[in-house]
């Protein structure tokens, strides 16, 4: 279980949120809605140590941590709204440029992994294509390969399916079950 207690973030003298708290299962989904600007982004950012917070307390399977752990653990992944993959870099080499410099991983071992990752993903014919050439959906789906290659126990998720058509939205709904169903928390 996850559970955030008494979250409070400010940005100047402008509250994002306040005494906020929940828990979330593994295994369990938990959806943040709201309209645009109240802070959903904010929050992800926060639980990946991407900015900060002012006070608030972080209990994963019964243990306190320190958030400024979470990139060096890889407790926390994250998938952006905008992707955030590597233009210069083909959809394999984004997948192996995360395991060896985040995971320590060999390059060869690195490529094994990253073959997985894009079959389970629908995206093995795509593994040398460059980010520019992949269609939305593909850069979602590689988003998400690259994210789980570092097997975080809690994967967040911004505006997962926003710029996606339906048949997309449902194969990324799809993917975040499947999630669930490797009892990862996903936010």
């Amino acid at each position: 279980m996850f559970k955030v207690s008494h979250l409070s973030k400010k940005i100047g003298s402008k509250t994002i949120f306040k005494d906020l708290n929940f828990e979330i299962d593994h295994g369990k989904i938990a959806i943040f809605l709201g309209g645009s600007g109240v802070g959903k982004s904010t929050l992800l950012r926060v639980l990946n140590n991407l900015e900060g917070y002012n006070s608030g307390s972080f209990i994963l399977d019964g243990f306190e941590i320190n958030l400024a752990s979470v990139n060096r653990n890889h407790l926390i992944g994250m998938v952006f709204q905008h992707f955030n993959l590597f233009e210069h870099l083909n959809a394999e080499e984004n997948i192996i440029l995360t395991l060896t410099q985040s995971k320590g991983m060999d390059k060869k071992e690195a490529k094994l992994a990253a073959h997985a990752l894009l079959e389970r993903y629908g995206l093995q014919d795509k593994a040398t294509a460059r980010i520019q050439n992949l269609s939305g959906g593909q850069k979602q789906r590689l988003a998400i390969a690259r994210t789980l290659a570092l097997n975080p126990k809690i994967v967040c998720l911004d505006e997962p399916t926003s710029a996606l058509d339906p048949r997309l939205t449902s194969q990324v709904a799809q993917f975040i079950t499947e999630l669930a169903a490797e009892n990862k928390i996903s936010c």
